[in-house]
């Protein structure tokens, strides 16, 4: 039984799925020269959620590299309950820090006092443990996965130690390796490769897929791409451009076909979804109108980190604040090299109509200023990777100012509890099933799941969808359609029950609520709020009977 019961005509639980109806509400907006014309609408939706938690395994392609070895070791530390040591003197239990779904709270109402509930995200539907995800993978280094985590150097000794014993046993399988995709600067070990035509390799991974699912009695499979990022793969007329065109490409050995998007064809025919957690162009156009046949769930693009998480949250807060944000200077220091790039923002304060930032980047590279850190006692450390980011605004009466962010990108520990969470939510979106209006027809989002864009760097969008860059907004987006699978509204911050001058009205309307939820009874104003406008019926009339 879930955690969260809602008590509402409106909402129907079987020991199956839950079931909700939702007035989706939205506004048109029709402009005619100066004149805004808007149309509130309301449309009735009921989500269907299935209550069964399936045993889940991820299959990472690139398992040996840093984000693998490092998700693996954190699900595994945290399903054996071990103890990290950090660098002081300081012991506590790893977690999962850095996971909305396991470490963020919504806010679900307020009691009768006017004090809030704040709940755990995951605690809002039922969703997959990452303690129970199963995990193998595929990569081109047929080093066990203790040997790559020593060579990518993640985690602290101490935690390496503890887990050397399981994580020796993992081993990954072979890896598809085509050189025309591999950046040159590269310097990877290649020794763990499936051999044969595309055809061939591609049905090598079907079998991997198949092998995984019987062996581990598993109900569903994610498939992940995190190994090195590729070089972009172009789009070409008569290879990708459509499913059939890319299913025959692969059948004649076309060199033009990139191993990730090899990959993704494989997972989409086995009918596992597929995530690309790097920013090469895997979903070209035949790939995501195979996903779409499939009516499988395709998920990117690039991993979320905390440098852009930073960044978009920056501009979000200095928009939003009215400030004129007129360019972002970053420099960006990668081992030996030294990028840096400004971006002029044409987003400010008077920007009304944009929802998004447009931004244009100019890039370059050099020997530019060292950064360092300073400790007390007066050494000095130069991190390996880092970002320095200046903010330069304008305030009023043509004032400037300038904001410097420096952030030592430690993002491989990020990414792990985000592609948890990718791996969680495309797991929940495959149970949630709606019906649009009176259609008795239920269908699934878009198989192209641009609902989880919060956590992706360049989120993957429908051919319709408007982009949406605000992480505020995205990250409401997964919130609140959550919410509407429960029957509850979006949670909108007005309080207005806290701002009267006089309460009495207001505790009377709720007693009168209360008593109707009690004897089951439904106003038309109840039905109003949920499928919309109801003409010629007088407001506060009572029917009987639930709101199906």
């Amino acid at each position: 039984m879930p955690k969260i019961q809602v008590h509402s005509s409106r909402i129907q639980y079987t020991d199956s799925y839950i079931e909700a109806v939702y007035g989706y509400q939205n506004t048109e907006v029709r402009i005619h020269g100066d004149i805004f014309h808007v149309h509130p609408r309301t449309t009735k939706f009921t989500f269907r959620t299935n209550l069964q938690v399936p045993k889940v395994g991820i299959m990472l392609v690139g398992w040996g590299t840093e984000t693998g070895t490092t998700v693996t070791a954190t699900v595994l530390a945290n399903k054996l309950g071990l103890i990290n040591k950090d660098q002081g003197s300081q012991r506590e239990h790893v977690n999962y820090v850095g996971s909305i779904t396991q470490s963020t709270t919504v806010m679900l109402g307020l009691t009768n006092d006017g004090n809030e509930v704040n709940v755990p995200l995951k605690d809002l539907l039922p969703m997959v443990n990452p303690n129970d995800i199963i995990i193998d993978g595929w990569d081109l280094c047929s080093l066990n996965l203790s040997e790559s985590l020593e060579r990518v150097e993640t985690i602290n000794n101490d935690l390496k130690h503890q887990l050397h014993h399981e994580m020796k046993q993992m081993k990954p399988r072979k890896s598809i390796l085509n050189r025309d995709f591999l950046p040159s600067k590269e310097n990877i070990i290649v020794d763990n490769i499936i051999p044969g035509t595309r055809e061939e390799q591609m049905a090598q991974i079907r079998k991997d897929i198949n092998d995984f699912k019987t062996q581990k009695l598993l109900d569903k499979i994610i498939v992940v791409w995190i190994a090195n990022e590729e070089k972009n793969n172009d789009v070409i007329d008569g290879v990708n451009d459509t499913a059939d065109n890319l299913l025959k490409s692969i059948e004649k050995n076309t060199c033009a076909i990139a191993p990730s998007t090899l990959f993704a064809v494989a997972s989409i025919l086995e009918g596992c979804s597929f995530i690309n957690g790097t920013s090469q162009n895997t979903f070209v156009p035949g790939c995501i109108e195979l996903a779409e046949r499939h009516k499988v769930f395709i998920v990117g693009d690039r991993i979320q980190s905390l440098q852009t998480l930073t960044e978009s949250s920056m501009l979000d807060f200095l928009t939003s604040a009215g400030i004129r944000v007129n360019s972002v200077v970053q420099q960006n220091k990668v081992e030996k090299s030294t990028i840096f790039s400004t971006t002029n923002v044409q987003c400010g304060a008077n920007d009304h109509y944009k929802g998004n930032l447009e931004m244009n980047t100019t890039m370059g590279s050099g020997t530019g200023p060292e950064e360092c850190s300073c400790s007390k006692d007066g050494n000095v450390q130069i991190p390996e990777v880092f970002s320095r980011a200046e903010y330069h605004l304008e305030l009023g009466i043509e004032g400037l100012n300038t904001i410097v962010v420096y952030n030592t990108c430690k993002d491989f520990l990020l990414a792990s509890p985000i592609l948890l969470d990718l791996i969680i939510l495309t797991e929940l979106c495959q149970r949630i099933i709606f019906r649009v209006g009176d259609s008795l027809k239920f269908q699934s989002f878009n198989s192209v799941l641009s609902v989880l864009g919060y956590l992706c760097k360049v989120p993957l969008m429908t051919r319709k969808a408007p982009v949406i860059n605000t992480l505020y907004r995205q990250r409401k987006c997964i919130e609140n359609i959550l919410r509407a699978c429960l029957g509850l509204a979006p949670e909108n911050n007005m309080s207005l029950e806290s701002k009267l001058s006089d309460s009495t009205d207001w505790n009377e309307s709720q007693d009168i609520m209360r008593s109707r939820a009690q004897s089951k009874i439904v106003t038309m104003d109840d039905i109003r709020a949920v499928v919309g406008s109801v003409h010629n019926l007088p407001s506060g009339e009572v029917l009987a009977g639930s709101l199906h």
